[in-house]
């Protein structure tokens, strides 16, 4: 058994949906780790917005009651992160409000509980593993999981941007830019004595990737991903036509919340 993931394409490649991929079973609980360029590369278009979504074959889209645990933001989970997007994702589900369980305040109940999955979401992400022992609390047949990593340029780092550029076309290159002295080249891995410099930081991607992850609570695994690679102009744009997506993925959706009645362990977490 294997899940097939589809590609659609803005500007000339508008209404194409083609199969790109296979992703087999057991690869489907790890596609968070997964880069998402890596994901969307089969597209091979070139637009400023890149929607992949994946489907287990056994999975039947329309008409689905949803959990929503909140959003995974640059490597943790983030309620501030959630606060940002949640009028839109809820309408993507049907509803003027959806609860996201996940939040730090220091009066949340479940505060034992979202610091465990902090260290784990730290260290391994919102896997299916951690998904598992929390969704016994899921009122919905779905839990979902928005993943946000990357941010658009501003005006002021283009025009820093382009100023390095012109420098180093005629020659003078700032003090990242030799290979002997201090703070220059790629930099080396471990301690050696005086010469130790750290690594080169990678190189910025001036480019917002958005994901919904949904996991099947009866199924106790992932069974779709929606996903954005979006290198255009406009947060704003981008998270609407994300959620537009979510909403044609998913249709007929609702959002409920979580029974914490179902008490969860945070010792199992860690």
């Amino acid at each position: 058994m294997s899940y097939q993931f589809f590609v659609t394409t803005g500007g000339i490649c508008a209404g194409r949906r083609d199969a790109v991929g296979t992703v087999f079973p057991a690869t489907m609980s790890r596609l968070l780790q997964v880069p998402l360029g890596l994901l969307l590369l089969a597209a091979g278009c070139g637009r400023e917005a890149v929607y992949a979504t994946t489907f287990a074959p056994d999975f039947s889209p329309p008409h689905h009651v949803v959990s929503v645990l909140g959003v995974y933001k640059d490597g943790q989970m983030s309620s501030e992160a959630w606060d940002a997007i949640a009028a839109r994702v809820s309408r993507s589900l049907g509803a003027a409000s959806c609860e996201a369980a996940y939040s730090r305040s220091a009066t949340s109940p479940n505060e034992a509980l979202w610091s465990a999955v902090d260290e784990y979401t730290l260290a391994n992400g919102p896997t299916d593993d951690l998904l598992a022992k929390i969704a016994p609390a899921a009122l919905g047949d779905l839990v979902l999981v928005v993943i946000v990593a990357g941010k658009l340029p501003t005006p002021k780092k283009i025009k820093i941007q382009d100023e390095k550029q012109n420098r180093q076309a005629a020659g003078n290159l700032g003090p990242q830019g030799g290979t002997g002295g201090p703070g220059g080249g790629a930099g080396l891995t471990r301690n050696h004595g005086p010469m130790f410099r750290p690594p080169a930081p990678p190189p910025e991607v001036d480019q917002l990737d958005l994901s919904a992850s949904l996991f099947s609570v009866p199924k106790a695994a992932s069974v779709a991903l929606v996903a954005l690679k979006y290198s255009g102009e406009s947060v704003d744009d981008a998270i609407a036509g994300f959620t537009a997506k979510l909403a044609s993925a998913l249709p007929g959706a609702t959002c409920t919340g979580w029974n914490w009645e179902a008490k969860i362990d945070p010792e199992a977490i860690r």
